[in-house]
């Protein structure tokens, strides 16, 4: 059974009650995947394209939890 590439990202927001610990987990497998095939990075510059991915991935999930309030 194929599992749909879409489905290997995921992003989901955690908290740990009674603690003052809150975050999101960010998984971009499939995006990742899929702009290392456009282009050839090196390696650096790889590590630093997927970070900045995660860092708007996390952004986008804080701006949606801003405009549902």
């Amino acid at each position: 059974m194929m599992t749909d590439p879409i489905r290997q990202d995921s992003m989901q927001r955690f908290i740990f009650d009674n603690h003052p610990v809150r975050g999101q987990w960010v998984r971009l497998s499939y995006v990742y995947q899929k702009v290392q095939q456009q282009r050839r990075y090196p390696p650096l510059l790889a590590k630093l394209l997927n970070e900045a991915m995660v860092g708007v991935a996390v952004l986008f999930l804080m701006w949606l939890s801003f405009m549902a309030v």
